[in-house]
């Protein structure tokens, strides 16, 4: 069963873009325990796997910093498509 939270999104599903209702998907997902205990372990596995293993530190960190430029690139392309259709949506 959905949190206060959870449910507070579910009523404003009718009233949402596409993007926005795809946002809202995320922090419901995101809002379960079961979602928050599985991302807490993997964080403290990965973390402690890059301590204890050199060499796949360098790996990870190289694939972070190419995650992070690829976000970012991404964010930054698709910015003026949503300001440009956010007006729509409302």
């Amino acid at each position: 069963m959905p949190s206060n939270s959870g449910m507070t999104l579910l009523m404003l599903l009718p009233h949402t873009s596409p993007v926005g209702f795809s946002l809202l998907c995320f922090q419901l997902l995101a809002s379960l325990p079961v979602v928050r205990s599985a991302c807490a372990k993997l964080s403290v596995l990965y973390v402690d796997t890059k301590c204890s293993h050199p060499s796949l530190k360098s790996a990870c960190d190289l694939l972070e910093s190419s995650v992070t430029a690829l976000g970012t690139a991404a964010c930054n392309r698709v910015s003026p498509v949503v300001v440009k259709l956010e007006p729509q949506s409302e």
